[in-house]
């Protein structure tokens, strides 16, 4: 499976990523924003992130 240290892309859920130890945020946020890129390269479509994230003060953007 493809991912980012400790957070891997689902082997049957392209869109589903999955912490596999103690996966930091960064590298969860790093992963997402990978996917989006790889998509929007690929097929010019861009994907919109669902989940909201909290940082320590406010919303994280991607």
């Amino acid at each position: 499976s493809k991912g980012c240290g400790d957070i891997l892309v689902h082997p049957q859920q392209a869109l589903v990523l999955v912490n596999t130890k103690p996966g930091s945020g960064h590298d969860l946020l790093e992963l997402a924003q990978s996917i989006v890129r790889s998509v929007a390269e690929a097929f010019q479509i861009q994907l919109e992130v669902e989940v909201r994230l909290l940082g320590p003060s406010d919303l994280i953007e991607m």
